[in-house]
């Protein structure tokens, strides 16, 4: 039943795309260069997923081959502090967090509640507590810690178990009638306050909304969801010269240019970012944690962690005004523009924008990767192999897992250069 239904979400259809648009990459081969440039070596990625091919909807198979190359680990921030991967106190830090305090005192009081609720509702008790218990146990392995989001299933099972626990107390004793009675008004009072925050949510002890972003990042304050408060602030202070990262500008109605990214592709005012850049700044706050950039040195927003906002929007994008010097960004900037130029055949200018890259942040290795990629265009093979050599070099003097897609792209594009010449 399961599998029909999944075929009936694709229509039936097999192919992920119109006969013509093809994938560049099978199914396969996707699997293979995981495995063979990114060092990503799991059953299911494998053995389990090439059985499955046309069996299952191709563009459910790309789906399920992702994301497993995604669990394999990546950067986490946490506390302040970006990690390389995974640690195992992530989602215990994180529950903390973005748990209303009164909810943590009553899963306390479940604990007073214990001698009630073991004699009384065994049963429901193992019920509520061993699968909770289970997936919360097994989230402390994962690699990948992105957000709170991963571990939501526990939530209902400790919810209903903290209630039980609650009326169980009330109805023995008024004062515990009195104490959760204030505890609920509590919980429904942080809730109100954070309104319409909720993404960004985190109890009073971490600062609420509007200081998430200091303790942790990604879905946890910010999914490129807050256009709507963007624009707002724009159009109620009369901005229209300012810089963004952010997605679907010109849909959104946005005034504001680019900064490197997904936008820098798909927005027609994207400009190369000057060093130093001034006027108004809008930056994601999970831009801002550096997760998207690599080692700490490499964030090309981590100099605005020690200037002061002059605005904080729901806590997902501060607001920074002033003169900025930015070099790791320009560089980047300078690396879309190429990437843009050389898509249009303008190899000369592209050359030029990916040298300049390069010089500006030689440490940088998506700088060297984008260089080696334009020279391949443009003939170079050579040049390209130094590049590509180089890039493969800064990352292994650091930790490979703040690179696992571009490294994979490296050694493919290596591999690629060694076959045909």
């Amino acid at each position: 039943m399961a599998t029909a239904i999944l075929w009936g979400f694709y229509l039936f259809r097999y192919s992920a795309r119109p006969v013509g648009r093809e994938m560049s990459d099978s199914i396969t081969t996707y699997i293979q260069d995981a495995i063979r440039y990114g060092g990503v070596h799991t059953v299911l990625l494998s053995q389990v997923i090439p059985r499955l091919v046309h069996v299952l909807p191709e563009s459910y198979l790309y789906g399920l081959a992702h994301v497993t190359i995604a669990s394999s680990g990546g950067p986490t921030f946490l506390l302040g502090h970006l990690y390389s991967t995974g640690q195992w106190f992530y989602f215990p830090i994180a529950f903390v967090i973005k748990s209303t305090l009164a909810f943590l005192f009553m899963l306390v009081l479940t604990f007073v509640a214990t001698p009630y609720l073991w004699g009384e509702k065994k049963r429901e008790t193992l019920f509520l507590t061993v699968p909770a218990a289970m997936f919360f146990g097994l989230s402390l392995t994962s690699r990948l810690n992105i957000g709170i989001r991963h571990i939501l299933p526990i939530y209902p099972f400790l919810i209903v178990l903290a209630a039980g626990a609650a009326w169980r107390l009330a109805a023995r004793k008024r004062v515990w009638m009195y104490a959760i009675v204030a505890l609920t008004a509590f919980h429904c009072a942080s809730s109100l306050m954070a309104f319409p925050n909720y993404l960004s949510y985190s109890n009073e002890i971490w600062g609420g909304p509007q200081k998430t972003y200091r303790y942790l990042s990604a879905s946890n304050v910010d999914i490129g969801g807050g256009h709507i408060d963007e624009k707002n602030y724009l159009a109620r202070n009369r901005i229209t010269d300012c810089w963004i990262a952010a997605f679907d500008l010109d849909y959104n109605g946005i005034p504001c240019k680019p900064f490197p990214g997904v936008s820098a592709f798909v927005s027609k005012r994207f400009a190369v970012v000057p060093s130093p850049v001034e006027g108004t700044l809008l930056i994601s706050t999970s831009q801002l944690s550096g997760m998207s950039w690599g080692p700490p040195e490499l964030n090309a927003y981590g100099p605005l962690w020690h200037e002061k906002p002059v605005a904080n929007l729901g806590g997902h994008t501060l607001i920074f005004q002033g003169r900025f010097d930015l070099p790791l960004l320009s560089a980047s900037s300078h690396s879309s523009q190429a990437q843009i130029l050389a898509s249009q055949g303008h190899l000369e200018e592209a050359l030029a924008e990916a040298h300049a890259a390069v010089e500006m942040a030689p440490e940088r290795m998506q700088a060297h990767l984008t260089l080696a990629q334009v020279l391949i265009r443009a003939k170079q093979f050579p040049q390209a192999r130094v590049e590509y050599s180089e890039a493969i070099r800064l990352r292994e003097m650091g930790d490979a897992r703040y690179y696992r897609i571009p490294i994979l792209t490296a050694r493919k594009g290596l591999a690629a250069l060694d076959s045909a010449h």
